[in-house]
């Protein structure tokens, strides 16, 4: 448990600014699932160490809830396994906050914008001629209609 709390610590800073700067989102929903701040207007993280995140938790009324522990949904086994835990927590609580959440926090735009980022290239070529093939396929409908119609 030692060593994990020393590698943790050694990343520590660096998953803190990610965190902060890039997945604003997940620690506001992790506030509102997992720690059951309905009121939680936004979450910034604090600490981690081999039990869970920390977090300040800014509430609707404007108090500030500092120290609020957020237990990882398992074990962290090494300092590797951080990533894969919070994304796994990331999805629980989406998940766990329903559909009409994810619609109006901008989770499926979101989503299809990190799935894009994270796509290889030869994916996105792919993709992009499938649209393409779907847009001149549409084009051609809609000309072969008019023209019968004429």
């Amino acid at each position: 448990m030692a060593d994990l709390e020393a590698d943790l610590a050694k990343s520590a800073q660096r998953v803190l600014k990610h965190m902060n700067e890039d997945h604003e989102d997940s620690l506001l929903v992790y506030a509102h699932f997992f720690a059951r701040l309905d009121t939680a207007t936004s979450a910034k993280i604090t600490a981690l160490s081999a039990s869970g995140l920390e977090l300040e938790v800014v509430l609707s009324s404007g108090h500030v809830m500092p120290g609020v522990n957020i237990p990882y949904s398992r074990p962290l086994k090494s300092a590797g396994d951080l990533r894969k835990v919070v994304e796994e927590m990331h999805s629980e609580a989406y998940n766990g906050m329903g559909m009409a959440y994810k619609l109006q926090t901008g989770y499926y735009p979101q989503s299809i914008k990190a799935a894009w980022t994270h796509m290889p290239n030869s994916a996105k070529n792919g993709a992009m001629a499938a649209a393409v093939a779907v847009a001149l396929g549409a084009v051609a409908v809609v000309y072969t209609r008019r023209r019968r119609l004429s």
